[in-house]
């Protein structure tokens, strides 16, 4: 959670920036702690602590409660980030589902999640989906202010709140979601990356995550993102940090962004099912009347499980080029944790162990000392609802970023 700071040419206003940063980011994490927890936590003094304690309180944006069950490091009371005057629909959008569930300005669940089957043909259609889904919830929620965060499936820009590109949409223009949806909602509305968002839910809510890590959703496309010094690394680029977009076969088949042979068109599950759909269509007596064009990759998975030998020559040929790529995209950042989520995690421990095989053959270090390093490639283990609430701290890295 605690960021390593170089205090070389950083002036006094600068480093006591960085801790109330620091003082309200275990805040949010930990909802509510003591000053002696608070001080031994952000390794501070509880002098400036104690500061930073009572700067907070003066601007509202902590309170304290008295402790009801005092305990050594909180006996003087706990704080807490202060209330906020409105809830937050978490809102996770594709082409094809809506997925959403309300949390409160500390990021704690509501309600239950709710999901919805989509079939938007143009992106004016799709945010009518959204306004009616958000009516929906708001309405469930007794109708108190409801602001709207979303993590939205593509190309994003966050200066401007625009869906500049949604694979697998039927259309192809941008769509100003910030623009359209304030003035149809009269609501705040943010929106970034779904990679992103799940980045930032493995950092908030997850106990596996270090300051330094990528998150990597493979499923009919893929896409990635990184925290690295426990900030979003984003670069001067809206894709940056999009391992699916690297070219692992040159002069490959088309990819949605345009180029040829990404990984994303190998590695994907829609990649691998359209892949083994043909080898298995190929390898079949004619007169079998088994309609291959509707397996699933469900359908693959349990194949791949039952270790049918055309299956497995498609998996784990693709876990062999992940393996790959992770190694040399990563190993470049000094990276050594990637977490993975998506339909492919299914495939199970075996595969993963394949990706991981490739990784360590390195010819210029041995496997003992990749190993040494602890570069480790392990599934997610949020649940969707723990995803979906994630998303919410969007607007808790926004606050802590103008604290």
């Amino acid at each position: 959670m605690l960021k390593k700071i170089n205090a070389v040419g950083l002036n006094v206003k600068q480093v006591r920036r960085h801790n109330r940063k620091v003082i309200l980011g275990l805040l949010y994490k930990n909802k509510a702690m003591g000053k002696a927890q608070l001080a031994n936590a952000a390794k501070l003094t509880i002098t400036t602590v104690s500061k930073i304690i009572a700067d907070l309180l003066h601007e509202g944006l902590i309170i304290q409660r008295p402790n009801i069950s005092p305990t050594r490091g909180n006996s003087d009371g706990l704080y807490t980030i202060a209330d906020k005057p409105y809830d937050i629909l978490c809102l996770s959008v594709s082409p094809t589902r809506l997925a959403g569930v309300v949390v409160d300005s500390h990021i704690n669940q509501k309600h239950e999640a709710r999901r919805l089957s989509i079939a938007p043909l143009s992106g004016a259609e799709l945010i009518e989906d959204i306004v009616r889904f958000y009516s929906k919830l708001k309405q469930h929620n007794q109708g108190r202010p409801l602001n709207l965060v979303m993590a939205v499936h593509g190309q994003v820009d966050t200066h401007t709140g625009t869906s500049l590109n949604m694979p697998q949409a039927p259309w192809h223009e941008p769509i100003e979601f910030k623009y359209l949806l304030e003035s149809r909602l009269n609501a705040k509305v943010t929106l970034d990356n779904d990679c992103v968002t799940l980045a930032l839910a493995e950092k908030w809510l997850s106990q596996q995550a270090p300051n330094d890590f990528c998150v990597m959703n493979i499923d009919y496309g893929i896409g990635s993102s990184f925290l690295i010094n426990d900030e979003i690394y984003r670069g001067k680029q809206f894709g940056s940090g999009q391992i699916g977009h690297t070219i692992v076969v040159p002069d490959g088949k088309k990819c949605g962004c345009g180029r040829y042979g990404c990984l994303e068109t190998v590695a994907s599950s829609e990649a691998m099912l359209a892949e083994i759909r043909t080898l298995i269509k190929h390898s079949v007596n004619r007169q079998q009347e088994q309609d291959f064009d509707h397996l699933s990759f469900e359908d693959c998975v349990a194949l791949y499980l039952q270790q049918d030998s055309r299956v497995v020559s498609v998996i784990e040929r693709v876990a062999r080029i992940l393996g790959i790529s992770l190694y040399n995209f990563l190993l470049t950042l000094n990276i050594n944790q990637i977490i993975l989520y998506g339909s492919a995690t299914q495939l199970g421990e075996h595969w993963l162990g394949k990706i991981t095989e490739q990784m360590y053959l390195n010819p210029f270090e041995s496997p003992n000392n990749l190993q040494n390093q602890q570069m480790l490639v392990q599934f997610g283990k949020l649940s969707e609802d723990e995803r979906l609430m994630g998303i919410g701290f969007l607007l808790v890295e926004e606050a802590l970023n103008a604290a």
